[in-house]
């Protein structure tokens, strides 16, 4: 039997305020346990909530990247349950009014198709604490209790498992791209949760849903999802039937683990937070918002192509926001040719760095760190671009820069590097390379074509490497003619 697949996925974003969305508390990581509380944090009586207008703004930046309506009108909900997690008993959210909704995602998936995410909403609510289970106790952390969270809703939509992890990259890759956050799915800051059905296909009574909660990377979310999938065929085609349930991903295991049963709908008896009034927001507000938005990944993307990078050049870029920067910032400095300043920099730069990271006896390199500038970087790819120097000379040059903070032209200097363009002067190198190598300028005239570079290459060899190789060529087809023009 053929299968249609419905996939739904909830992301909780935690937004990179300098504090927590209804306290004064600061919104850190990494600092010990319970340090970065407040009163309110831990519910004690007569505190009140003060909604932070920071993770508002951040909210609809979110909202404008993915084409959202904006609500005016700024409304909070209360989400009752009792658990450890909630000193309050209670969650502040958005249940009724999202600040923003109706959007949509486009993603490419690897044959090339754009698949239309439609997402329903995103809207603002406060983290929970995080809680460490051991043997006999669980540990609770209420630094994150209160932390800003942007919890965004898709339809349910989504047709496979590759259309999901797509989505789940695309958001990561606008919070980050944005600032809104670091997008850290391995350390929290970004959760995933999917509901995956399956139905017969061109069936329109959806199937019973399965939630798989808080996958901890977009690789993962694609493993889950197939997993799960399967599973539920094979249930169903051995005469089984899916109940509703709570799974998680087991990475040891490769597969989705049962968690708990779902046997009713938890009735969490929202109603308006009475501690917040609606807050009307300003059109200047909300212009103000949306004018401060850093630039969107799909922008930098397509100044990548129109500047000549392939695909792959522009994807190795977009996989880190401080790479696109620098190399924006080089961008800025005129470079020749975009494909030689990619390669420098993704290759050669890049390499250094990564190597630093695994040497433990070596300082960390970092961006922040190189000892020269992004002028510099341009100039050397200029130099190689103009044919003064060719790409092995580009690498010791480079070599110089990273390690002594040479300037290019220094280096260049100091290698005895730069090439000889003028005509005039290869002209008679060829003239001699020609004569004594007749029986290769015969083979190139009966149409062996890999003679014209070795012709090239005894140039260089010649001119001790620096003849400009393009001159030389053009030289020696002048001379010769072109390949077969005997018989």
């Amino acid at each position: 039997m053929e299968y249609d697949v419905v996939i739904g996925i909830e992301i909780h974003v935690q937004l990179k305020t300098k504090s927590k969305m209804f306290s004064a508390s600061p919104n850190t990581y990494h600092m010990s346990p319970n340090s970065q509380t407040s009163l309110y944090d831990l519910s004690m009586p007569g505190t009140m909530p003060v909604v932070n207008m920071e993770a508002v703004r951040y909210a609809i930046k979110f909202g404008t990247a993915l084409h959202m309506n904006i609500d005016r009108t700024l409304y909070f909900d209360r989400k009752n349950y009792f658990y450890p997690d909630l000193p309050k008993g209670y969650q502040i959210t958005q249940q009724d009014h999202p600040i923003v909704s109706h959007g949509h995602l486009d993603v490419t998936l690897r044959d090339g198709t754009i698949k239309r995410i439609d997402v329903q909403r995103a809207h603002l609510e406060e983290d929970t604490c995080k809680q460490t289970h051991l043997a006999t106790m669980t540990l609770e952390d209420y630094n994150r209790c209160g932390v800003p969270l942007l919890e965004i809703v898709t339809e349910p939509c989504i047709t496979c498992a590759e259309e999901a992890a797509k989505y789940v990259e695309g958001i990561r890759e606008i919070v980050t791209f944005l600032g809104i956050s670091d997008g850290r799915m391995d350390e929290g800051s970004m959760r995933c949760d999917t509901n995956v059905s399956i139905k017969p296909k061109g069936s329109t009574v959806l199937g019973t849903k399965v939630e798989v909660k808080n996958i901890n990377t977009v690789q993962n979310v694609e493993k889950a999802i197939s997993f799960e999938i399967e599973r539920q065929k094979k249930l169903i085609e051995s005469g089984g039937h899916v109940e509703q349930e709570t799974r998680r991903f087991d990475e040891q295991l490769q597969e989705t683990v049962l968690e708990r049963k779902k046997t009713n709908a938890v009735d969490y008896k929202y109603f308006r937070e009475p501690n917040i009034m609606p807050i009307d927001l300003s059109e200047k507000f909300i212009q103000n918002a949306i004018d401060d938005m850093a630039e969107l990944p799909w922008e930098f993307r397509k100044e990548f192509h129109d500047l000549g990078l392939d695909d792959y050049q522009t994807e190795q870029l977009m996989l880190d926001k401080k790479n696109v920067y620098y190399f924006k910032k080089c961008l800025a400095e005129k470079p020749l040719d975009a494909k030689i300043l990619w390669n420098l920099f993704m290759v050669g730069v890049m390499s250094y760095i990564n190597k630093s990271e695994k040497d433990a006896e070596s300082d960390v390199l970092t961006l922040d760190t190189l000892k020269f500038t992004p002028r510099d970087l341009v100039d050397l790819a200029n130099e190689i671009k103009s044919g003064k120097i060719n790409s092995k000379q580009g690498k010791t040059v480079l070599d110089d820069m990273v390690l002594k903070g040479e300037k290019p032209s220094k280096s260049i200097e100091d290698h005895g590097f730069e090439q000889i363009s003028d005509t005039s002067a290869i002209l008679p190198i060829v003239e001699q390379v020609i004569a004594a190598h007749q029986d290769v300028v015969d083979g190139w005239h009966h149409g062996k074509d890999r003679s014209l570079g070795y012709l090239v290459g005894q140039v260089m060899k010649e001119s001790h490497g620096k003849a400009n190789p393009v001159e030389a060529k053009k030289l020696i087809l002048e001379k010769i003619g072109p390949m077969g023009s005997r018989d």
